[in-house]
Parts: structure tokens; C-alpha cells; sequence
């Protein structure tokens, strides 16, 4: 979406002069901030502070940790949090959230089977099990709710279809079950398969798991090859594009 995007930082930057302070935040600044803003919302103002103080810090333009300006901090912050509450930005500015999130939930969650999936060992972070939207450190170093992780995944387990809050714990548990009931699948084997432009697909071990991503919106639903399969994710990876599928004479008893 690189020209609504463009457009759209164009209005929000004119919308919020009001907030500038002898020029400060400079555009680069207030750049970084409308992007990270996008990326975390909705976020409260203590983490937006703590995330600009380390960006404007390592930056090293205006401030450093060596020498720290805090004057200068403290116009950036105020710009910051003052987006927070300011009404002509927002209304121009969360329709755009609410339009791109499904977007770019569906792009995640294509990159995550691809990373659970591919040759390598997968890993993800801690807390991630769950669509947590943490900036750097110290927003990523918030404390995770282990126990709602527990209860989510349990609930799956049982037999709950995933929603939009669990679908990501969902694919998590569906492709690393594969990768234990089929670990020579995932040995080493990789096999690209021909899915045509905006798709992503291959084959792990001796043709047993074969996996396809679409990584655009746009592009044909992905047919798999001739053969008895079975699908992994039961329908539900379709609306996002993913196929998961194992064959059905390669079922471990």
C-alpha cells in the first residue's frame, strides 16, 4: 500500500503541526513515530515515552545516552503522547489501523508457518504465542500472562475453534504437532514446489508434508499435487492463505 500510505502520512503530519515546538520533532522523528504507532496501537503513553526516549537515544542526533538531551526528549514526547488524544489525527487515523490490521495479520501469519515450516529450527519469542505487539526493549520486556496462554491453548486442544485472539497459538500448536509426529520430515529434506507468482510452497522429506503460503492477496488459490492428503489445519488456514497438508499413507498409526 506504499501510495495510501504515503498519503496518508502527508495528512496526519499536516493534521498534527499544532504539536510541534520550535520544529521539533524533526521529520525523521516524526516519521518513525507515526510508523511505530501504527505498529503497536493501540499503545498507552508510558510505553510510547519509554520507546521514543531509547529511539531518539541510540538515533544519536539530537541526544545520546552519554549525553542526554532531556529538553529536547521532552518536545519529542509531548509530540508524541499529544497524537494520543488528538482528534483530527485520530479520526483520519485509526480507520487505517482497522483496515491494514487484518492485512497485516494475515501476512504474520503467513511468515509464521513459513518460519515453523522451512529448514532450520523454528523459535518463537516468549509471549508470542499471542499477537503481542511489543516495540523494543523495554516494551518487549512487559511481563507475559502465562497462565491466558495455558487456557487458550488448552481450550484448542479440546476441541475450540481458534478465533481471531488465538489463531496464532492455533497454527503454532497444529504445525509444531506435525513436526513431532513427523520428525523426519523436518530433518533436512526440502523439496520447492511450482505454485505460481504469489505463493510460496514446498515439500519436506520424502514428499511427506507439503506446505504453501500466498504472500499476495491477489494470486490463485494453491491447488496441491496429486495424491491422498491430509489437511492439517482442517479449512481453517484458508482464509489466510496457508495449506498444511501431510499424506495420508505417510500417517504415523
Amino acid at each position: 500500500m506504499p501510495d495510501e500510505w504515503t498519503a496518508a502520512v502527508g495528512r496526519w503530519l499536516d493534521l498534527t503541526r499544532d504539536l510541534l515546538t520550535g520544529g521539533a520533532p524533526d521529520g525523521a522523528e516524526r516519521y518513525m513515530i507515526l510508523q511505530n504507532l501504527l505498529a503497536a496501537w493501540p499503545i498507552s503513553a508510558e510505553r510510547l515515552e519509554a520507546y521514543v526516549e531509547k529511539s531518539l537515544r541510540e538515533a544519536k542526533v539530537h541526544t545520546t545516552w552519554a549525553e542526554p538531551d532531556e529538553a529536547y526528549e521532552a518536545v519529542v514526547r509531548r509530540y508524541a503522547t499529544g497524537l494520543l488524544t488528538h482528534e483530527a489525527f485520530l479520526a483520519d487515523f485509526e480507520p487505517f489501523v482497522e483496515r491494514l490490521a487484518p492485512i497485516a495479520e494475515r501476512h504474520a501469519l503467513g511468515q509464521l508457518l513459513l518460519k515453523l515450516t522451512v529448514p532450520g529450527l523454528p523459535d518463537v519469542y516468549g509471549g508470542d504465542e499471542l499477537w503481542f505487539l511489543a516495540l523494543v526493549d523495554p516494551d518487549n520486556r512487559r511481563p507475559v500472562d502465562w497462565a491466558a496462554r495455558r487456557e487458550a491453548l488448552g481450550a484448542l486442544r479440546a476441541g475450540a475453534a481458534p478465533t481471531r485472539a488465538t489463531v496464532k497459538l492455533w497454527l503454532i500448536w497444529r504445525a509444531l504437532d506435525l513436526r513431532a509426529r513427523r520428525p523426519g520430515a523436518f530433518a533436512g529434506a526440502y523439496q520447492p514446489v511450482e505454485a505460481g507468482e504469489g505463493t510460496v510452497a514446498f515439500l519436506r522429506g520424502d514428499g511427506e508434508v507439503l506446505v504453501a503460503v500466498r504472500v499476495r492477496e491477489a494470486a490463485p488459490a494453491f491447488v496441491a499435487p496429486a495424491g491422498e492428503w491430509r489437511d492439517v489445519l482442517g479449512g481453517g488456514g484458508e482464509p489466510y492463505g496457508l495449506t498444511l497438508l501431510e499424506r495420508a499413507d505417510a500417517i504415523a498409526p
